[in-house]
Order: structure tokens, then sequence, then C-alpha cells
């Protein structure tokens, strides 16, 4: 699992030499058995190589700023080949055929992880597909094929997601679904959503069907998902509009800025018995 595994880390001097190291993964991996608390972004699609890290750090400076402890944090920009290639509508479905494996490498190496590791994940656009993946396998599913084999730690606890313009079928996280058991590890789900954002407005285009992303408007009700599944959505329509862009997302800091409150907050605070929340039924 870890062949391709491309591993850099950002060194910082204060000095403005600021500069990003070439890692082996089993330097790394030694260092993740120190359970700091740990973020993990994974970029959408059309991110070419060097525009991943200035997204990660955009949206780390956002979280970091939002830390009232300011107690050490660990954050990794997990990257995935997304560049753009020839043909709109290829694109589209090349990018979301390889999300499938992308989720299943970083459910590898949270798995490496100590269970003790507080632990967040923030997925954008296509990014959310391999959050919600990753999620599902940790959980125990399965996506055709795939399935973590000989598992480090075979329970884990609740991980904390936020999944922001998130083009993944709403109806996936459902049980069932083809992502059907990302909620049995996810200790609480944000969803930011904004049906202006032309992205999700048009996302059906791509696939067969009358396909909806959960970043359009979340899930159509929340009802059926049970009053255990922990889903709080954000609409930030009025505040992004026409939009698409991370950093579009990440200027609106009233809506935006209380999920990255949450995803920075460790330990999360137990949500009220209410938390679950009806999305256009």
């Amino acid at each position: 699992m870890a062949d391709g595994l491309v591993c850099e880390e950002l060194l910082v001097d204060g000095r403005q030499s600021d500069h990003w190291q070439r890692r082996a993964w089993s330097e790394l991996e030694a260092e993740l058995l120190d359970p700091l608390p740990t973020i993990v972004y994974v970029h959408g699609n059309r991110v070419s190589s060097g525009e991943d890290k200035l997204q990660g750090l955009a949206l780390y400076r956002s979280i970091a700023d939002r830390r009232a402890d300011r107690a050490p944090l660990r954050f990794i920009v997990w990257s995935w080949p997304s560049a753009q290639i020839p043909g709109a509508l290829r694109d589209y479905q090349v990018k979301a055929a390889r999300t499938k494996y992308v989720s299943w490498q970083l459910a590898w190496a949270i798995d490496r992880m100590p269970v003790e590791t507080p632990l967040s994940m923030v997925g954008y656009s296509y990014g959310a597909r391999v959050v919600t993946g990753s999620l599902h396998l940790l959980a125990g599913g399965r996506m055709g094929e795939l399935a973590l084999g000989e598992r480090q730690h075979p329970s884990r606890p609740p991980i904390k997601a936020a999944l922001v313009a998130a083009a993944v079928d709403a109806d996936w996280i459902r049980p069932g679904g083809y992502h059907g058991r990302a909620l049995e590890q996810a200790g609480q789900l944000l969803l930011v959503s904004n049906h202006l954002d032309p992205a999700m407005r048009f996302y059906h285009m791509a696939f067969e069907g009358r396909v909806r992303p959960l970043g359009y408007a979340g899930l159509r009700s929340s009802q059926s998902m049970g009053r255990s599944a922990k889903i709080q959505r954000v609409d930030v329509t009025d505040a992004v509009g026409r939009h698409h862009a991370l950093e579009e997302y990440l200027a609106a800091t009233g809506p935006v800025g209380r999920v990255l409150e949450q995803v920075a907050l460790f330990p999360p605070p137990p949500l009220p018995s209410n938390a679950v929340i009806a999305d256009n039924p």
C-alpha cells in the first residue's frame, strides 16, 4: 500500500525560508505513532502539483486561527493525482473512479495510527468521496473488490468529518449504500452545502440517472438515517453563491468558520440530542 506514496514535510524555521523536504514513508509512519491531534485534508479535482500544498496551507491557517489553546496539531494534506485531463466529461468520470483507490490507501494509512490519536477529516469536492470511502472501509465495509485486509487497529474511536461542497452521491452514505458504513465510523458529520455551486448543480451531467450530491443540499431527509446519524448541515449559499473554489468557501468566515472551529476542537464536545438535522425532505 505504501508503493507510490510520495511524502513531504513542511519545515518551518521562522526566517522566511520554509521549505518542503522529501521524507520516506517509513520515517513518517514512525512519527504517526505519536498520538497528536491530527487533521487530514483531502483536496478535490483539477488540483495540480504544488497547488495541493497551497490549498492545504490555506485551510490549515484558517483552522489554526480558530484554535484557542494553540496546542500542537498535526495537519496532513492527503494529495492524489487530480490534474485536469482532456475532455470535461471524461475528466469528471475518470477522477470519480480514481477516488475509490485513494480512499483505500488513506484508510490503510489511518489504520496505522494509534487509536488514541484524536482525528478529524476534511474533504473538499471529490475529496469528500475519499473521506466517506475511507470511513466506510475503516468501519469494515467494502467497495467492490476493495477492503482493508489485515488490520492494525480493527476498531477505532469515532472520527469527526467535514465535507465541503461534497461531490458524493447523497444516497451513498445511507445504510446499504456504496459508502453505507461511513457513519458507523463518523462521530460527527458536518456537511457544508451550497445549492448555487455550479459543480453541485451540474454534477448529475457526468453520471447516469438523477444523481444528487451531498454538497448541493445535504440529504433529502434525515429520518431514514436514524437519530444516531449525528449529521449537521451548514448552508452557505448566501455567503458563497455561484462559486466552487475552496478559497470562496474559506472566505465565508461566518458559517464555514463555525465548521472549522468544530473540526479543530479536540476532544469534540458531546452533541446535543437534536444534532440530526432534517435537510429538505
